[in-house]
């Protein structure tokens, strides 16, 4: 399974980059940021590589909201 397949829409959209820098912008390091999750540095880099899965805190850490939308095709 390639990367793409695994975290399709953190790959698809460029989201690494922005999650990068808000990383850079409010803890000053990605190890900073892995003390305050509570995990280790190599897990948050396996995660940011989509080899796992991102730690407990993450997304509310980088003050990211998480949304879920559907799209419907037209019924006939």
């Amino acid at each position: 399974m390639s990367k793409e397949q695994r975290n399709p829409v953190v790959d698809a959209y460029g989201v690494i980059g922005h999650i990068k820098t808000r990383i850079k912008k409010i803890y000053g390091t990605q190890r900073n940021f892995a003390k305050h999750l509570g995990c280790s540095e190599s897990h948050l880099s396996d995660a940011m590589n989509a080899r796992c899965a991102y730690p407990k805190g993450f997304w509310a850490g980088l003050k990211i909201r998480r949304r879920t939308y559907f799209e419907l095709e037209p019924v006939e």
